[in-house]
């Protein structure tokens, strides 16, 4: 079963330290941890944020009771762990089960509802992990361009890091 102490290296590395861009909508960013997220700790308390101390948000907030340590396969793990931090929880399962859409066909189909549970969890274990892990990468991609092609036209500063990220 994945581990978050694998998962999370890959999260830190992708999410940097300290960022204040205007173009961000999540405003002062530290580790990835929003102030826009975490609206109780203020830019501040953001900015002042430990690396151990985000990873304990991220262990206690993003990890724990979301299915990720049920996931077989570390690396399809990590990469919807990475995913759900940059986007979301709900938007990520989405995104998946809609992956696990085009990969099993009908009449396998999982619904994508944006809840990761047994369901979910059983069609990304029954993938071949390797596949599973090509296709997450062609949705990320696919979201972020997306936001980018979207109307908030501040998320074209973005587009090179995120489809870098989308296809680690």
């Amino acid at each position: 079963m994945a581990a978050f102490d694998l998962a999370i290296r890959v999260v830190l590395a992708h999410e940097g330290g300290l960022a204040d861009n205007p173009n961000d909508p999540g405003g002062v960013t530290n580790f990835g941890i929003s102030a826009k997220a975490y609206p109780s700790l203020g830019a501040d308390r953001i900015r002042a944020l430990t690396q151990e101390e985000a990873v304990a948000i991220y262990k206690r907030d993003w990890w724990d009771g979301r299915g990720y340590d049920q996931i077989r396969d570390q690396a399809v793990a990590t990469k919807i762990f990475d995913m759900s931090v940059n986007m979301g929880f709900t938007t990520t399962v989405r995104l998946v089960q809609r992956a696990l859409n085009y990969l099993l066909r009908k009449p396998k189909e999982v619904t994508a509802d944006g809840v990761m549970g047994p369901e979910t969890l059983g069609a990304i274990n029954g993938l071949d992990p390797e596949l599973l892990v090509l296709t997450l990468r062609a949705y990320h991609c696919l979201r972020y361009v997306e936001l980018v092609e979207g109307p908030d036209l501040r998320l074209e500063t973005f587009a090179k890091t995120w489809l870098r990220r989308a296809m680690a």
